[in-house]
């Protein structure tokens, strides 16, 4: 079943067996029509990856998991980073799995990320990976190619004022539209159009069209329930 979290003002949404967890210190907002797992029902996982030595001396945190249109598993973590590490990861960020054999198709996004977090692969078969260091949102192809970033980049000051309104939230701070305080996650729509939950800097979820402009943006933290 579906549950819903609220993360510091980014509504994410996540299938679990029942059971509901968060992190940052984050409280879940349940829904009214929770009903919990059944006595004999019984789970069981297996590991899927990584089962190989060369795997397990480079598999960091996991932040993501996605399944392509064709079956594929897609596994994103972290490598030798950590959550918000500055430095750019020389492993391979990205492990697609076979759907079928779960045996290792491709290691993809060597180089490119810092500290990535949500995962989606669209209708395309086009990645996107948000990254919380860069504040950046990428799209790439199905080789890995980088297609477009979206995200402005900081000016020389902006870091320092993201670190005092964390202390002070009522210190006023502008940033454009489409400049990124820690994007958590992406969604993909079928017509090309993403909605991005930005984030834990941030409290609000912007909408673009296919081609990046931005449609609209919900910049305030929630006040009813759910």
């Amino acid at each position: 079943m579906k549950k819903r979290l609220l993360f510091i003002g980014t509504l994410a949404t996540i299938t679990v067996l029942g059971i509901t967890w968060s992190r940052c210190g984050a409280d879940p907002v349940m829904k009214d029509n929770y009903q919990p797992i059944l006595k004999d029902t019984m789970y069981r996982g297996q590991v899927a990856w990584p089962l190989e030595t060369r795997d397990r001396s480079i598999a960091g945190e996991a932040s993501g998991v996605a399944v392509a249109p064709n079956g594929d598993v897609y596994y994103l973590h972290r490598g030798s980073n950590l959550y918000g590490d500055d430095t750019y990861i020389k492993e391979p960020t990205l492990i697609v799995l076979d759907g079928k054999t779960m045996q290792v198709k491709k290691r993809l996004g060597a180089g490119l990320f810092k500290s990535p977090h949500g995962l989606e692969v669209d209708d395309q078969n086009n990645i996107w990976i948000t990254d919380i260091s860069l504040n950046q949102v990428f799209k790439l192809d199905a080789s890995g190619k980088v297609l477009q970033t979206f995200g402005n980049a900081y000016g020389p000051f902006t870091e320092v004022g993201l670190r005092i309104r964390n202390v002070l939230p009522s210190i006023p701070l502008q940033l454009d539209e489409k400049t990124f305080a820690r994007p958590t996650d992406v969604t993909v729509f079928k017509d090309g159009s993403f909605a991005v939950s930005d984030g834990y800097r941030n409290s609000r979820i912007v909408m673009f069209n296919p081609k990046g402009a931005v449609k609209w943006e919900v910049n305030e933290l929630g006040k009813q329930d759910g």
